[in-house]
């Protein structure tokens, strides 16, 4: 069993002695936020001997006609690829961008591209481009996230404070699609919606559901410092405040991920666990 961070898909690897080997979903709510596809290179294993190391690009999914036949659409070296199961193959757009492509998503049912200047199309099977909107936001880090029947794209701007030591500061800008107008109108309030941006995926929810302190809020990964070590974790972008932090500054963030609950940490539960998975077979 291997627990992932739900951002980044990393692994973790302190998890308590006591941590149970079995979870039972029949005793939750389960609550779907988002699917996560990764493309994986076949002939390279990773390091627990599973399937392959995943591509750093990221890919979006779409069923078609009843469902037997797929496609897939990602970023290669910035430019768009798109994978047909009917023609079982990667064609990769010809004509030359702009700029290269940031990130693409799946919306209402047709794929979205957006570049490293916000350019935004909708892509065709064919992998033609319509143009949406012709922006220029220069630079840095663009992800298309879907919210409550809306399409966002959250601008993160990286910045290198110079000091007796280098520090980066991160803000985020969100911004909703308006296609008939052609254009990204600014958001400053999400309300209750939490966003959740990830390596392979980018999701939203609501903050009631979660159980969370609040909404209009971004977690994202970033370097967490513990005990004099950085290391990649879950942070948070509170757009009222406009500060950018690990969960555990946060409170009525942190619980989210860690410590875990009572009904996976209960030091009660792990004889039950043990004795079920050393049962014999039937």
């Amino acid at each position: 069993m291997h627990l992932l961070n739900p951002l980044s898909s990393c692994e973790f690897d302190r998890l308590p002695e006591d941590f149970p080997r079995v979870l039972d979903l029949m005793n939750l709510r389960v609550l779907e936020l988002g699917h996560e596809y990764v493309l994986r290179c076949s002939n390279i294993r990773d390091n627990r001997g599973g399937a392959g190391v995943p591509f750093p690009d990221k890919v979006a999914f779409m069923c078609l006609g009843n469902g037997n036949d797929v496609a897939m659409l990602r970023i290669e070296s910035g430019k768009l690829a798109m994978f047909k199961s009917e023609e079982k193959r990667w064609f990769l757009q010809d004509l030359p961008s702009p700029s290269p492509y940031d990130d693409v998503i799946l919306f209402k049912g047709e794929f979205y591209a957006v570049d490293c200047a916000g350019r935004t199309v909708v892509v065709g099977l064919d992998l033609g481009v319509t143009l949406i909107v012709q922006s220029n936001f220069s630079g840095h880090k663009k992800k298309l996230v879907e919210s409550v029947g809306e399409l966002l794209m959250v601008y993160i701007y990286f910045s290198l404070n110079a000091g007796i030591a280098m520090e980066m500061t991160l803000r985020f800008n969100v911004y909703k699609l308006d296609r008939e107008e052609k254009v990204w109108n600014g958001v400053k309030d999400l309300g209750d919606r939490v966003l959740f941006l990830g390596d392979e995926c980018a999701f939203s929810a609501s903050a009631a559901d979660l159980g969370a302190s609040k909404g209009n809020c971004i977690f994202h990964t970033g370097y967490v410092e513990e005990a004099g070590n950085s290391s990649l974790g879950i942070c948070v972008y509170d757009m009222d405040s406009g500060l950018f932090g690990p969960t555990e500054d946060y409170a009525g963030y942190s619980e989210l991920f860690w410590p875990p609950p009572d009904w996976i940490a209960s030091r009660t539960s792990a004889p039950q666990v043990r004795n079920q998975l050393e049962a014999p077979a039937m």
